[in-house]
């Protein structure tokens, strides 16, 4: 969908990615390779298409390095849809979005993930160079749910429901997290609440 404040000015043309990304990571304990679901909610976020998204954050001394060589970083990140099995065998090599092997001495401390959908790729940056990604723009999301509660509350759906909803959004206020953690439970909360309020008022 597309929204423009004014059309012969400005036009911001906003989509939702239905993709999830995996990064693999070693366990040694079962000697086998397993890939973690990145914790991005995409599917329910719309995004614009000309930003990019920060999905993760890693430590030179991340522990999804793959590299045997303690001077090495390997990673590797695939994409997949919400049922992919987590083993890496059951990607194919198209699937295989990013991989980065480097001598740590060339890497900064601290690198973000981010998801550039302009140049549809993901890549890794130094946390510094991240600051004009999008999640600027997340700073008054939690402020504006807390506002759909609000509104949505006025309308008196299931209190059983709104109770746990309510306990979702002041769990998101107490704990430090990515301004856009949560945001998927959000939006099926918010979604519940909209479904009763219409099945009630047949």
């Amino acid at each position: 969908a597309a929204r423009g404040v004014d059309r012969s000015r400005t036009c911001t043309l906003k989509t939702v990615y239905p993709f999830t990304f995996y990064i693999e990571r070693f366990d040694s304990a079962r000697q086998t390779s397993l890939l973690e679901k990145i914790p991005f909610d995409l599917k329910n976020l719309k995004v614009e298409m000309n930003k990019k998204y920060p999905l993760l954050t890693l430590e030179r001394d991340t522990p999804y390095n793959l590299s045997p060589n303690p001077d090495y970083l390997n990673i590797r990140i695939y994409e997949g849809d919400a049922e992919t099995a987590n083993l890496p065998e059951r990607f194919s090599g198209r699937d295989l979005v990013l991989q980065v092997h480097a001598p740590k001495s060339a890497l900064p401390e601290q690198m973000v993930v981010c998801l550039d959908l302009a140049q549809a790729q993901l890549e890794l940056t130094d946390v510094r160079h991240a600051t004009g990604t999008a999640a600027k723009d997340f700073v008054n999301l939690l402020p504006a749910q807390t506002a759909w509660f609000n509104q949505l509350s006025k309308l008196n759906p299931n209190p059983s429901l709104m109770k746990d909803y309510r306990q979702h959004l002041q769990s998101l206020q107490q704990n430090e997290r990515l301004p856009f953690s949560g945001h998927d439970k959000t939006t099926l909360y918010k979604l519940y609440a909209m479904i009763d309020i219409f099945q009630n008022r047949k």
